[in-house]
């Protein structure tokens, strides 16, 4: 996952060992199934987690976990002030916007709008329409449909049909937004580095850094 960096063979073998698909593990297992002690575990893992490869957490007084982050590593580091501010020019449900009128609202020069907008396309957050006039928009496809609605708008219901699930802040604001998930009941999406959950296994965190929400359950289903 980390390419271009030389990661060591305990990094290496801590990462081969989750499970690919991005579920989580209690460090306990994770650290079983390698036949390591406590410190070089942790030693491995703290590698890990600078390079943002694998993402850990836990609620209080609950069994600690570990799972590969499979957010695209470019999409790891937090957007630039500029990026930011030309994702704010774009509406959150994705409807297109002409570039030129992007370009009056920003009142950039051509390389700094040029350079945001290359930014965010590496990234993939921009969708572009060509025609009589370019358009932009927000591209959504790494939102699952059912949260796109609710991108921006607190207060808003989303019924999560599929976890564990990463939602890119930077294309789709959760704050204030309550999440349910099917026999796991609900919870609100919490403040930037905190996490909440239920006693019904339904686990919401958010990124400290990227703001980026995840969403999880353990455990077995109660009732709706």
């Amino acid at each position: 996952m980390s390419q271009g960096i030389d990661l060591g063979d305990d990094e290496r073998a801590l990462l081969s060992c989750l499970p690919q698909d991005g579920r989580p593990v209690s460090n306990h297992e994770a650290r079983n199934r390698l036949g390591w002690d406590e410190r070089r575990y942790l030693s491995a893992r703290a590698r890990l987690e600078e390079l943002r490869d694998v993402r850990v957490g836990g609620m209080p007084g609950a069994v600690g976990f570990i799972r590969l982050n499979l957010t695209p590593r470019v999409a790891r580091v937090p957007l630039g002030e500029d990026e930011e501010e030309f994702l704010s020019c774009l509406p959150h449900d994705g409807s297109p916007v002409e570039s030129a009128a992007i370009d009056s609202r920003l009142g950039w020069d051509e390389e700094r709008y040029a350079g945001a907008c290359a930014k965010l396309e590496e990234r993939g957050y921009l969708a572009k329409r060509l025609g009589r006039g370019e358009t932009l928009g927000r591209n959504l496809a790494a939102v699952p449909p059912e949260f796109r609605t609710a991108c921006g708008r607190p207060g808003s219901h989303v019924r999560v049909r599929h976890a564990p699930v990463i939602v890119p802040h930077a294309l789709c604001d959760l704050t204030g937004v309550r999440l349910t998930y099917p026999g796991r009941g609900g919870c609100i999406v919490p403040q930037p580095g905190c996490g909440t959950g239920n006693s019904m296994g339904l686990i919401v965190s958010v990124d400290g850094d990227t703001l980026d929400v995840t969403v999880e359950v353990r455990g077995v289903a109660g009732n709706r």
